[in-house]
């Protein structure tokens, strides 16, 4: 388990300040009250976050003809960046995508 220092602003907002390891260094962390409306400690259960949705591959390689951005497709479709940059650079960022495995040698 972990301790956050949370805080309330003059304007309502909530903040984390600090999360600490034990309850009794959350409590002593050193804080300018005036910069707040209200000061806290609260517990923060360690629940694993869910993974995010990752883009279907293979990913593909979209060059339209007369413009200077290089697209990056998922398997549906989908744009999921924009290459910029000299023929050279989007060439090597295109390699780079290659050596690590997200686009197929046929894009």
């Amino acid at each position: 388990m972990t301790w956050e220092v949370r805080a309330e602003t003059h304007d309502g907002g909530e903040v984390v300040l600090r999360r600490l390891a034990t309850r009794d260094e959350a409590e002593s962390y050193p804080i300018r009250l005036s910069l707040w409306r209200r000061v806290w400690v609260s517990e923060v259960s360690e629940k694993p976050e869910k993974p995010a949705a990752t883009l279907r591959r293979p990913w593909v390689i979209d060059e339209p003809h007369h413009t200077p951005f290089t697209y990056l497709r998922d398997a549906d479709g989908a744009r999921i960046a924009t290459l910029h940059g000299r023929n050279e650079q989007r060439d090597r960022m295109i390699g780079i995508l290659r050596q690590v495995g997200l686009l197929g040698e046929e894009s």
